[in-house]
């Protein structure tokens, strides 16, 4: 089992003006508690799964390392689902964007961006750490200034990869000690489809510049590259 809470940041900042979230960080701390004290005394595997928006424009790097160490807080075991920050058409922060000029362009910011897919750089990549329940100390050592100032931007994900890795291994042994096969089959897809997810948000772009045939709202009048092609052919 799992219980879903939807932080979104651990920043009060952007948290209560932003996402409109009252919550603060002692009250989500206490939910994490709270969730594992059920699940020991019930003696059942209930999970916390945390919720947290990235790539928001408006977010200092003090906010994204307050959202960070939040998670390093959290009671384990827990899943962290992260997304990219969408702005969906004619809502507030939409509006927001638009009128200061983040968004210029509908088309590729908007209607062909895709929230599972959080952009790629360094403190994203500690955040990847944590996925895998990482000890704090390894995000401690990502965050100190030392080391964001020598490491790569790839640096943090191949930490992540490792300790997917090394959960992967755990979980595998464990079942299989138990003969549970089915179990083993789920986690071995799971994480395979996790890996597969990273790393092509490694790739860089396609050099051929295919894009979707989907080119924005219905009534857009304004042909996508691919019917352009077309046209010009």
């Amino acid at each position: 089992f799992n219980v879903g809470i939807g932080v979104q940041s651990g920043s009060k900042r952007i948290a209560r003006d932003l996402y409109s979230r009252p919550e603060t960080v002692d009250e989500i701390l206490s939910a994490s508690a709270c969730i594992k004290q059920v699940a020991r005394e019930t003696r059942k595997q209930i999970i916390g799964r945390y919720d947290f928006i990235l790539d928001n424009p408006w977010e200092t790097e003090q906010d994204i390392e307050a959202s960070i160490r939040l998670c390093m807080r959290l009671e384990k075991p827990y899943m962290l689902e992260l997304f990219s920050l969408t702005f969906y058409p004619e809502t507030e922060l939409y509006v927001k964007a638009r009128n200061e000029g983040i968004i210029t362009d509908d088309l590729n910011q908007v209607y062909r961006r895709s929230q599972l897919t959080p952009s790629r750089n360094y403190l994203n990549g500690v955040f990847a750490v944590l996925v895998p329940n990482a000890p704090k100390w390894v995000a401690a050592f990502l965050l100190s200034k030392y080391t964001r100032r020598l490491s790569p931007v790839w640096f943090p994900y191949f930490v992540a990869l490792i300790f997917h890795a090394v959960r992967l291994f755990r979980a595998f042994w464990s079942y299989a000690v138990r003969g549970d096969w089915t179990l083993i089959r789920f986690l071995v897809l799971r994480h395979l489809l996790i890996l597969r997810s990273r790393l092509k948000t490694l790739k860089r772009e396609n050099p051929t510049g295919k894009r979707p045939m989907f080119c924005g709202p219905p009534g857009n009048t304004i042909p996508c590259q691919a019917q352009q092609k077309e046209e010009v052919r």
